[in-house]
């Protein structure tokens, strides 16, 4: 006469059983743990990148409409004198880093200067270039966070090759320092500005 399994027979087998789903969940678990911790990585490193992308778009922002500002008050009927010569800077070619106008002719308006500072990476506007007191900082680089790589102005050749002086070309580079924690290949958000800023006829 067979018997059936017995009943110790019965719950090693269910014990074995289970031991093998128990392992296979786990398993399934941790790949799961995984692909979800990478996506979290990534979702923050996207987060850094879209703030870094709309700090670095809304500084140059800022500083390209100070710029216009300003140079629209200055007066074309003094011209602007160029200093401070770069080169290869964009698609302006030899320019520079300072730029000295007037409001109008002396003695009533003195000589005021609008400058980049490549060392602090800020940049600096004197109503009197003779009197540091003078001084306004339109742009103040924050390292880690937005960074002026360059600036500069040159100025615009008319068609018989003489300078016109009340049109200046603007140039400029912008970054984010690498805040955005992009590869190599790519570790920054940057921003080219070039445009032209009409003086006014007076």
């Amino acid at each position: 006469m067979k018997t059936g399994p017995s009943c110790a027979t019965i719950r090693i087998r269910f014990a074995a059983y289970t031991l093998v789903e128990l392992m296979v969940a786990i398993s399934i678990g941790i790949l799961l743990a995984g692909g979800g911790v990478f996506l979290l990585v990534e979702a923050v490193r996207e987060n850094l990148r879209s703030v870094a992308d709309a700090r670095v778009e809304q500084e140059a922002a800022e500083l390209q409409a100070r710029l216009l500002r300003l140079l629209r008050e200055m007066s074309s009927f003094e011209g602007a004198v160029y200093v401070l010569p770069v080169s290869g800077t964009g698609t302006i070619g030899t320019a520079y880093n300072g730029l000295i106008v007037a409001r109008g002719p002396a003695p009533d308006f003195p000589r005021a200067e609008l400058r980049f500072d490549a060392t602090s990476r800020r940049v600096w506007f004197r109503e009197n270039r003779l009197n540091a007191t003078t001084e306004t900082v339109l742009f103040e680089s924050r390292p880690g966070r937005v960074v002026l790589r360059q600036l500069t102005f040159a100025p615009t050749v008319k068609a018989d090759n003489t300078t016109d002086n009340s049109l200046v070309r603007v140039y400029f580079e912008m970054d984010d320092d690498g805040f955005g924690r992009r590869r190599a290949t790519a570790n920054t958000s940057r921003v080219f500005r070039t445009f032209s800023v009409k003086m006014r006829n007076s």
